[in-house]
C-alpha cells in the first residue's frame, strides 16, 4: 500500500511539471519519514535530436509540487544521511581531469531545518563499478546491512557489508526487489597519468566514483521493507 500511494503522488506531481513536452527518461524519488521533504532525481529527456539528457536532483518540501524549476536544486550529487535532518552531498570542481588534491572542503547550506553538508571537491579522475550478490537485508536506523554477500567477479565470500542510506536506490520489478545500488567517493594518492608523449606521472591525487551493485539471490518484496529514505524508480 505504502508503495502504491508513493508512487500515485509521484504520476500527480509530474502531470503538473511546469516545462512544455516534459519527458522522463528516469524519475526516483526519496521519501523522508519525517514527512517534510521529498527528493528527487530525474533525467529528462531532450526535446532536440543530437543532444543529451539534462540529469539533477531536486529537494522539496511536501506542499510543492514537483517542477523542474522548482524546490532546493542539490547541484551535486547525494552521500549519506548524517542524521535525521542532517544529509550530506558532494560536488566536482571544473578541473575534471586532474583534481589538485584529495581534501575535499566542506561548507554547510539550510533548507527549512534541514541541513545540508556539503564536500567540494577539485575534481574527478577515476571511475570503477563493483558488483555483489546477497541473501538478505536488514536495516538498523541509518544503515542498511546486506547478509552472505558475494562477489560477482570471483565468487568471493565476503560475509556482511554495511551502508549508509542516503543515494541507496531500489529497483524492482511487480514490487519484487531486483536490484540495490549506490555510489562512493574514494580517494588515494595513487593515480597515475599516461602522458600523450607516452611517459607517466605516478603518485598523483585519485578522486574516484565508485557504484556499487548488489542483487539478491532470493525473493525479497519491497512490501516486507522500510522504504523511507531510499530511493525509488516512479519513471524507467
Amino acid at each position: 500500500m505504502r508503495i502504491v500511494q508513493t508512487l500515485t503522488a509521484v504520476v500527480f506531481m509530474l502531470a503538473s511539471c511546469s516545462q512544455a513536452d516534459c519527458e522522463f527518461c528516469a524519475l526516483d524519488v526519496q521519501r523522508i519519514d519525517n514527512g517534510k521533504f521529498r527528493i528527487y532525481e530525474y533525467c529528462l529527456a531532450s526535446e532536440f535530436a543530437f543532444t543529451g539528457e539534462s540529469y539533477g536532483t531536486l529537494i522539496l518540501r511536501k506542499d510543492e509540487k514537483f517542477d523542474i524549476d522548482s524546490g532546493y536544486e542539490v547541484n551535486g550529487s547525494l552521500l549519506e544521511w548524517i542524521s535525521k535532518d542532517t544529509l550530506s552531498i558532494c560536488r566536482f570542481g571544473g578541473n575534471t581531469d586532474q583534481p589538485r588534491d584529495t581534501i575535499a572542503k566542506i561548507t554547510y547550506e539550510k533548507l527549512d531545518d534541514l541541513t545540508i553538508k556539503v564536500f567540494q571537491y577539485s575534481g574527478c579522475n577515476a571511475a570503477k563499478v563493483s558488483e555483489y550478490s546477497f541473501d538478505k537485508i536488514t536495516r538498523d536506523r541509518n544503515e542498511l546491512t546486506f547478509h552472505d554477500v558475494q562477489n560477482e567477479y570471483n565468487a568471493q565470500e565476503l560475509g556482511t557489508m554495511r551502508f549508509k542510506l542516503g543515494n541507496i536506490k531500489f529497483d524492482s520489478n511487480a514490487d519484487t526487489l531486483t536490484l540495490v545500488s549506490l555510489t562512493r567517493i574514494e580517494t588515494g594518492m595513487d593515480f597515475t597519468y599516461h602522458n600523450p608523449d607516452g611517459s607517466y606521472d605516478k603518485n598523483l591525487p585519485r578522486v574516484e566514483v565508485t557504484t556499487v551493485k548488489l542483487y539478491p539471490r532470493k525473493r525479497i518484496d519491497l512490501g516486507d521493507l522500510d522504504l523511507d529514505r531510499v530511493m525509488l524508480y516512479a519513471v524507467r
